[in-house]
C-alpha cells in the first residue's frame, strides 16, 4: 500500500507541470505573459516540493520496513516458544500431575507446593 505513495506524488507533479502550463499558455492569449525567471523560479519550487515529498516517503517506506520486520522476528519467537512450551508440557505431563505443570512452565525456579494449614 505504502507504494502507491509513489504514484501519488508522480501524480501531484504531472498535474502541477500541467498547470502551470495551462496558465502560461491562457496567460500569453490574455497577453498577461509571466515573465520567464518567475516560471524558472516556480517549476524549481515544484521541483524541491517533489523532491521533499520523496524524501519523506523514502523514509516512511524505510521505517515501515523495519517494523514490519520486527513483528515478523518477534511472531516467529513467540511461535517457537510456544512450541517449545507445548513440548515440554507433553514430556512433563508423564512426571508430574497436570495441576502442577502450569505453575511450573509460569513460573519457573519458583515454589510449586501450596500451603495446607491443618
Amino acid at each position: 500500500m505504502m507504494r502507491f505513495t509513489w504514484l501519488w506524488i508522480a501524480a501531484y507533479f504531472g498535474c502541477a507541470c500541467v498547470w502551470d502550463w495551462a496558465e502560461k499558455n491562457w496567460a500569453e492569449k490574455n497577453g498577461t505573459a509571466v515573465p520567464h525567471t518567475q516560471q524558472a523560479k516556480q517549476f524549481r519550487d515544484l521541483l524541491l516540493i517533489v523532491l521533499l515529498l520523496c524524501c519523506v516517503n523514502l523514509f516512511a517506506v524505510g521505517r515501515k520496513y523495519y517494523l514490519e520486520k520486527g513483528q515478523q522476528t518477534k511472531f516467529i519467537y513467540d511461535w517457537q516458544q510456544r512450541e517449545a512450551t507445548q513440548q515440554i508440557f507433553r514430556i512433563l505431563e508423564y512426571m508430574v500431575p497436570v495441576h502442577v505443570i502450569v505453575p511450573m512452565l509460569k513460573k519457573p525456579g519458583s515454589v510449586i507446593a501450596d500451603e495446607v494449614k491443618c
